[in-house]
């Protein structure tokens, strides 16, 4: 089970770049916190009655699933930018789109005009 700090509930899924920043910082946080226990291990823990040892694997163990996660997280941002790019992308192209097809429905509009005239010659010379 993962215990995150309170400000991690409150992450903006609408600003997923500085959500992910935020969850780095984290998880950088964490990578010292780990770094300072496992270098002080033998000092706290021979008064609880653990062998330094266990805590030891133990405290290894987190560091490789924290570099693990430290890797996804950073996948993960890489895997944001190159979507961001391309919903750029498509928002360039809806916008092209969009002018093509305001520039088509004018042109519609004057051939339907030009019909229209059309129309009324031909009924005049009847």
């Amino acid at each position: 089970m993962i215990v995150l700090p309170e400000n991690m509930d409150r992450l903006d899924p609408q600003n997923v770049a500085g959500s992910l920043s935020t969850i780095e910082n984290y998880i950088r946080y964490m990578g010292e916190r780990l770094e300072f226990a496992m270098a002080n291990t033998t000092r706290s823990v021979n008064a609880a009655g653990i062998s330094s040892a266990e805590v030891y694997i133990l405290l290894t163990a987190l560091k490789n699933d924290l570099a693990a996660l430290t890797s996804d997280v950073g996948g993960v941002k890489g895997t944001v930018t190159g979507l961001s790019g391309k919903v750029s992308d498509l928002n360039a192209t809806v916008t092209g789109l969009t002018e093509t097809v305001t520039a088509n429905g004018i042109a519609i509009a004057a051939l339907q005009d030009e019909v229209k005239a059309l129309k009324e010659r031909v009924d005049a010379l009847k």
